[in-house]
């Protein structure tokens, strides 16, 4: 009996050592680079008005600081820098001969900001299987670096080329763009040992473009893929 009781305390503290040694990995902080593939949509408030949507990438560096050694919650903050493109074009044909264009305007936004994400994170960890689940969620803040349209427009054998800054009083006036957007971030990372996989959405709360009853909205979809150092 005596030595049951033994063994069923040693079997009982190396479970508590496991267990320790298993919260203390899963509290412990980490750096991160990962690059994304970045989907956003422009939308603007005008009825019947068409979203803009815009491909690209980004590059980030995340750092996650543990808050509490009891609970697995960290505070990951970080830069991002994203860059992104989106055409639209709208084209006119001969009433009697549909395969004569007479009209067609194209438009190209080009759009680069950095971002400074500041989340609270979750680490759910699968014992020593090497194997986390992240999810998280908090405010971001972006600045927006460059921010040009560029339209061409042929109109009866003739084209006409202009661009223009959405930051340059000159082309917009009063109507220029925001270079400070607040926005959220909402997402969930899964980790494999060194490999990091993330998917999250950032919709800005701040409008990129606001005057009278008009506002153009942005929102990001990122699809990311990292390493940690």
């Amino acid at each position: 009996m005596r030595k049951r009781t033994i063994l069923a305390t040693l079997a009982m503290a190396a479970v508590a050592i496991n267990a320790s040694a298993q919260l203390k990995n899963n509290s412990d902080g980490y750096n991160r680079i990962q690059a994304s593939f970045a989907a956003g949509r422009v939308t603007e408030s005008l009825d019947g008005s068409e979203n803009l949507n815009t491909r690209g990438a980004s590059l980030s560096y995340i750092s996650g600081v543990n808050l509490t050694t009891k609970i697995p919650l960290f505070l990951e903050i970080g830069g991002r820098l994203t860059f992104t493109k989106g055409s639209d074009d709208v084209k006119g044909y001969d009433e009697e001969d549909d395969n004569e264009l007479l009209y067609k305007y194209e438009q190209t936004n080009t759009l680069m900001d950095i971002s400074v994400p500041c989340n609270l994170a979750y680490k759910i960890a699968f014992y020593s299987s090497g194997v986390e689940i992240i999810p998280f969620f908090g405010p971001n803040f972006k600045f927006n670096l460059i921010g040009k349209q560029k339209t061409k427009e042929m109109k009866y054998g003739e084209t006409t080329e202009t661009t223009c800054s959405f930051y340059d009083e000159d082309d917009m006036g009063d109507n220029k763009a925001k270079r400070f957007q607040f926005g959220l971030n909402l997402g969930v990372g899964f980790r494999l040992n060194s490999i990091y996989l993330g998917y999250q959405i950032q919709p800005d709360l701040s409008p990129y473009v606001k005057f009278d009853n008009y506002k153009l909205k942005t929102f990001s979809q990122l699809v990311s893929l990292g390493i940690y150092l």
